[in-house]
């Protein structure tokens, strides 16, 4: 691993809140864009879908996200594969289940799945470079004061940080593991091979892939012509994407399956880039002074895992924790909880109740950042 990277003082992560305020929408507003986006009759067969959800959990449909409607999609296409993989005896399964009934509903529930993520791709894209700048350049600036690389980890899909970097005009560099700037190919080496530049480095490690990253045989590639990389209009390049939820494998019981194609699936801490991006995680925490974590739910126990690992063999890593959705009690212990840490102390745990983004709230963050700064240049 690189020394440069792992060894910065600041490390960032982003959630699907801290791009809220562009007018990105989170995995629970997102119905309306599928609203917006699909045909009639597609959108009708998402209300079906967030209707068998809600049943299924015994909750409301207000409850269910997008996580949840591709989570299932994923659960039906697989389920409807080992169907016609191994055919039930028509004394359990009724001949009308099989054959073209059959056929039809794998067709309709793939068709529906390849539209949510063209919505998805559509949706999570750019949102223009000086508009990014402005969002989040005072935020590296002022990191710049204490250390300038500055590992940045997101679970978000836009290219808010890409461009926030490209906003800037060469005031903040990035480093995202492609071979070209707004383009080229993805390898592990690229950020073996990284120099801090003097100014700001931006260390970008997007944990749920991108929406300008797409797959092309073995090789992941960067383009930010999204509008003509429809998902099922070039069935060579496919949008590597990661949806959110509590299982992100082919897994039934122990057992791992492939899907339709013969795709197989290993775990995701086996799969590029997100492997790659789990450990810098993991050994950036163990060395870093100071996390701060803006919008983020802590929704996937992959990350929370890395995260807690990190953080546990850390004692001198406080972290500051921005998101205005949770009660001011609860979201330390919501923290500590759910990277099951035992041990870390309220006291490393800064919970600022703010809409990032927010002029008035940037300004409080401001003043709190260069408190968390100060300190760490004076233990340093």
């Amino acid at each position: 691993m690189n020394e440069f990277i792992v060894n910065a003082k600041v490390v960032l992560f982003f959630g699907a809140g801290a791009s809220a305020n562009l007018g990105l929408r989170t995995m629970a507003g997102f119905r309306d864009e599928l609203e917006a986006r699909l045909s009639p009759d597609a959108y009708a067969q998402v209300c079906e879908a967030y209707h068998s959800i809600a049943r299924r959990y015994r909750t409301t449909e207000d409850w269910v996200n997008l996580e949840f409607l591709m989570e299932s999609l994923n659960e039906w296409e697989l389920a409807l594969f080992l169907l016609g993989a191994m055919p039930v005896p028509l004394a359990i399964l009724p001949q009308a289940v099989q054959g073209d009934a059959f056929y039809d509903a794998m067709r309709k529930i793939v068709s529906l799945k390849h539209e949510v993520v063209r919505c998805v791709v559509q949706h999570y894209s750019s949102v223009g470079e000086i508009q990014s700048f402005r969002h989040h350049g005072w935020l590296y600036k002022l990191i710049r004061s204490g250390a300038g690389v500055v590992p940045t980890f997101t679970t978000n899909y836009d290219w808010v940080l890409e461009e926030t970097c490209w906003g800037s005009r060469d005031k903040i560099r990035l480093t995202d593991g492609f071979s070209a700037p707004r383009g080229g190919t993805w390898s592990r080496q690229n950020f073996n091979d990284f120099r801090p530049s003097g100014d700001i480095d931006l260390i970008l490690f997007k944990l749920h892939g991108s929406t300008s990253w797409y797959a092309q045989g073995e090789l992941i590639i960067k383009t930010l012509d999204v509008l003509a990389r429809a998902y099922d209009d070039s069935p060579a390049l496919d949008p590597v994407l990661i949806f959110p939820g509590h299982k992100r494998e082919a897994m039934i019981s122990e057992e791992t399956y492939y899907l339709p194609g013969d795709f197989f699936v290993p775990a995701i801490s086996e799969r590029e880039p997100y492997g790659c991006a789990l450990e810098y995680l993991e050994e950036c925490l163990s060395n870093a002074g100071l996390l701060i974590v803006i919008g983020y739910q802590f929704g996937d126990d992959e990350i929370n895992s890395r995260m807690g690992s990190g953080l546990a063999r850390n004692q001198h890593l406080h972290a500051i924790i921005v998101d205005p959705m949770r009660p001011l009690g609860g979201l330390a212990e919501r923290f500590s909880g759910e990277l099951h840490l035992d041990d870390w102390s309220s006291d490393r745990i800064i919970v600022a109740h703010e809409y990032y983004g927010n002029p008035a709230s940037n300004r409080r963050l401001r003043t709190l950042l260069h408190k968390e700064l100060s300190r760490i240049a004076t233990t340093t």
